[in-house]
């Protein structure tokens, strides 16, 4: 699943991590989520979309009639960005 972005972004510090926090936790499963969601959001700062939660694999539960979708930017507008832009958005 991840593949696309190994050459965007090296997995090898966060399987390093990954491999730490996922045996240092007491709930694995939820750890390996966390260390996930961080390569995950690595390769989107690249660029890269990785669709990998699944249901059952790191699934995020949503409110009724609400989809979870990684495809928001880190720029979205606000009332805020128009008085004070973020610089690394423009």
């Amino acid at each position: 699943t991840f593949e696309a972005c190994h050459r965007a972004v090296s997995p090898l510090p966060y399987l390093r991590n990954c491999r730490y926090d996922v045996c240092s936790c007491s709930d694995g499963r939820e750890c390996l989520c966390g260390a996930l969601a961080s390569y995950a959001a690595a390769c989107a700062g690249r660029g890269v979309r990785v669709a990998w939660r699944e249901p059952g694999r790191c699934e995020l539960k949503c409110p009724k009639g609400q989809v979870y979708l990684q495809c928001g930017t880190p720029c979205n507008l606000t009332c805020r960005a128009l008085s004070y832009p973020d610089e690394e958005c423009n």
